[in-house]
């Protein structure tokens, strides 16, 4: 099941950050950010991956 909601991403020094998050049922496993020079992000963004370790 997918949940999203539209908002005005901000814009710094010309990149839009966006953040991706990795739940599985009720446990956050991971968040990636990326950034692009528009709102929706292409195959050239910048990306960084993050995991959890317990």
């Amino acid at each position: 099941m997918y949940f999203n909601k539209k908002y005005a991403i901000p814009c710094f020094d010309g990149m839009y950050p966006i953040i991706g998050a990795w739940i599985v049922g009720d446990t956050a496993c991971g968040i990636g950010i990326r950034e692009d020079f528009t709102a929706i992000t292409g195959n050239d963004n910048h990306f960084v991956p993050h995991y959890f370790v317990e």
